[in-house]
C-alpha cells in the first residue's frame, strides 16, 4: 500500500488538469485491460476511482468488457477517456487517440510461478494434477 500515492500520482494530474470535467453529465470512463475476472477488477480499481474523484472532484466509473477482446474492441471504438493495459499501444490501435508518455525502459518483462515459502511444491514436477490460475488465458505475464 505504500506504492499507491505513488502509482496514483499520474492520474490525479491528469484529473486535476481536466479540472471542468467534474461539471460534465458522466463519469469519465476508465477502462481496464482484463487481467483477472472484471468482478475481481471492480473489487480493487473501484476503491481507487472513488479515492481519485474524491480527492480530485473529477468522476470516473470503472469501464472493460468480459473478456480481452472485448475491451480491446472498447478501447478501439474509443469507449474509454483512460486506459490502463500493457498492450495496447500497438500500431492497430494508432487510430484510438492515445499517445505513450511513459513506458518501461528497462529489459523485458518476464513471468514466474510463485508458491509460499512454506508450500510443499519445489519445482514444477509439485505442481502436476494441481489447479494453478494466470491473470488472463490471453497472457502469462501478470502485474
Amino acid at each position: 500500500m505504500r506504492t499507491l500515492p505513488a502509482l496514483l500520482a499520474p492520474f490525479l494530474v491528469v484529473a486535476v488538469a481536466l479540472g471542468g470535467a467534474a461539471a460534465q453529465d458522466r463519469p469519465l470512463a476508465f477502462g481496464v485491460l482484463n487481467q483477472q475476472s472484471p468482478a475481481r477488477t471492480a473489487e480493487r480499481w473501484n476503491p481507487i476511482l472513488h479515492y481519485l474523484t474524491s480527492a480530485t472532484g473529477v468522476p470516473l466509473q470503472l469501464r472493460m468488457g468480459p473478456t480481452v477482446q472485448d475491451t480491446n474492441a472498447m478501447m478501439a471504438r474509443g469507449d474509454f477517456d483512460f486506459v490502463f493495459t500493457n498492450h495496447n499501444f500497438q500500431p492497430e490501435f494508432d487510430h484510438v487517440g492515445f499517445r505513450v508518455v511513459a513506458r518501461w525502459g528497462g529489459d523485458p518483462i518476464c513471468g514466474v510461478l510463485a508458491v509460499p515459502v512454506d508450500s510443499a511444491v519445489r519445482d514444477l514436477r509439485g505442481l502436476d494434477g494441481k489447479r494453478i490460475a494466470f491473470p488472463s488465458p490471453d497472457a502469462f505475464v501478470g502485474y
